[in-house]
């Protein structure tokens, strides 16, 4: 009785090609789906699958491939080619700035804001994360003071460029009735005495 292959482990390489051209290898199954080893291959190197393509012999392979299927035998190499990209111009009017918010010396909250929106949104959010009085918080850039209607484009402001953040609430305030109560009872006080 012949003997059945299909379950038998092979050694297989897997180039990727690019800058620098690195060789893996791996040991699979004869019957293992190309969905498998793609998926193995892409975590093994923290690669994105819909990043990379699959070659063997110049042909695309398919997910629904087998070793077996391809007549891959022992020892043989799968090239993988990262696909090409194309850049994409995004118009002026619609740039994204990357901008800093200082929380403290050390630390800060990056946000994403188009170049033409008001920065009040932007000043919005912050309050709302750090759970802050929009009131009560200035915020300064170049050390002047932003105005709600300000824009990043407007203030000249470059990707990661930093906001600081000011209290401005300063020190608690007493009424009149407060002042004259306490300055009355001092003058009393010292009156008795």
């Amino acid at each position: 009785m012949p003997k059945d292959n299909s379950n038998k482990s092979i050694r297989i390489k897997m180039r990727l090609n690019g800058p620098k051209t690195s060789e893996y290898e791996f040991k699979f199954r004869q019957h293992s789906s190309f969905q498998k080893i793609t998926n193995i291959f892409c975590e093994c190197l923290d690669l994105c699958l819909k990043d990379v393509e699959f070659l063997y012999e110049g042909k695309h392979v398919h997910e629904n491939d087998t070793l077996t299927s391809l007549d891959i035998k022992d020892g043989e190499t799968i090239e993988v080619m990262k696909t090409q990209t194309q850049k994409v111009d995004i118009p002026e009017d619609n740039n994204y700035i990357k901008l800093k918010v200082m929380v403290s010396a050390t630390s800060a909250i990056e946000f994403k804001t188009s170049r033409n929106d008001p920065l009040k949104k932007l000043m919005h959010v912050f309050c709302d994360r750090k759970n802050l009085s929009r009131r009560n918080t200035g915020f300064l850039y170049d050390e002047v003071r932003i105005k709600d209607d300000d824009t990043p484009k407007s203030l000249d402001m470059e990707d990661g460029d930093t906001i600081e953040i000011v209290n401005m609430a300063g020190p608690p305030k007493c009424t009149p009735k407060k002042a004259f109560a306490v300055t009355f009872a001092e003058i009393e006080s010292k009156l008795k005495n």
